[in-house]
C-alpha cells in the first residue's frame, strides 16, 4: 500500500458528508410536492369544509399546515441551495457581445473522460466572464 492509498483511506469522513445535499433527489421531489401542493390544498379543503360542516379545530389544523409548510419549505430551500452550489458537474464561462452569448473554458473536473459518453445528462454552472 502506498502513502497515497493511506491518505485516501484515512481521510476524514466529515469532508465527504458536507458536500452532499441535505435530501436525496427522490426525497426532495416528494417533499417539494407535499409542501407546495398537498399541504396548501389540504389546508384549503379543511378550512372550506370546516366552515360548511363545522369541523373541529379548523383554525388549529390550518395553522399547523402553515407552520409545517414553512418549516418544510426551509428544508427544501437549504437542499436546493446546497445542490446549486455543489451539484454541478462542471462550469463554463459566458460573455455577452451584442446579441451573442460566447461560451468558453468548459471544465468538467468531477467526470472522467471515459465516463462522459455514458452519462445521460451533465449539470453545468454558468459563470459570468470577468473580461
Amino acid at each position: 500500500m502506498t502513502d497515497q492509498d493511506n491518505l485516501e483511506n484515512n481521510a476524514p469522513e466529515e469532508e465527504s458528508s458536507s458536500s452532499r445535499p441535505v435530501l436525496s433527489p427522490a426525497w426532495y421531489n416528494r417533499l417539494k410536492w407535499f409542501t407546495l401542493i398537498f399541504l396548501p390544498a389540504f389546508s384549503a379543503l379543511y378550512f372550506g369544509l370546516g366552515s360548511i360542516w363545522a369541523l373541529p379545530a379548523t383554525e388549529q389544523v390550518v395553522g399547523t399546515c402553515a407552520v409545517l409548510a414553512t418549516f418544510l419549505g426551509a428544508l427544501i430551500g437549504i437542499s436546493n441551495r446546497n445542490f446549486q452550489k455543489e451539484g454541478a458537474d462542471g462550469s463554463i464561462n459566458a460573455r455577452i457581445e451584442g446579441n451573442t452569448v460566447l461560451l468558453s473554458d468548459l471544465r468538467l473536473p468531477s467526470i472522467a473522460p471515459e465516463e462522459l459518453a455514458a452519462k445521460k445528462s451533465v449539470t453545468i454552472q454558468v459563470n459570468p466572464d470577468s473580461q
